[in-house]
Order: C-alpha cells, then structure tokens, then sequence
C-alpha cells in the first residue's frame, strides 16, 4: 500500500509541475498574441516549436 500512495504522491507532483509548465506556456502565448495578428504565425511557430518541444520533453 506504501508503494502505491508514494506512486500517487509523485503523479500529483508531476501533474502539478506539468499544470505549472502549460501555464506558463499559455502565458507565453497569450503575452504575444497581439504580436501574432501583426507578423507572420508561422515565423512565430518556428520560433516557439523547440521551446515547447523541449518543455513536452522534459514534461510530458
């Protein structure tokens, strides 16, 4: 029983950190929204692509 509520104490911690990452990139993107509409989504996308690759990486 110890075993299983110390799996589930680190899939809380983990969901929490990847709670805490989604925020932050919904921050991110939400911050640059106006600059979006102005320039091109894709040079956008092209920037942001290794980021969050890297934060589903470490993440997910």
């Amino acid at each position: 029983m110890g075993k299983l509520a110390g799996f589930l104490r680190t899939g809380k911690r983990k969901a929490m950190l990847i709670n805490k990452k989604s925020m932050t990139l919904r921050l991110l993107l939400t911050e640059h929204q106006h600059e979006w509409k102005e320039t091109n989504k894709n040079l956008h996308m092209s920037y942001y692509r290794p980021l969050i690759l890297l934060l589903i990486k470490n993440g997910f």
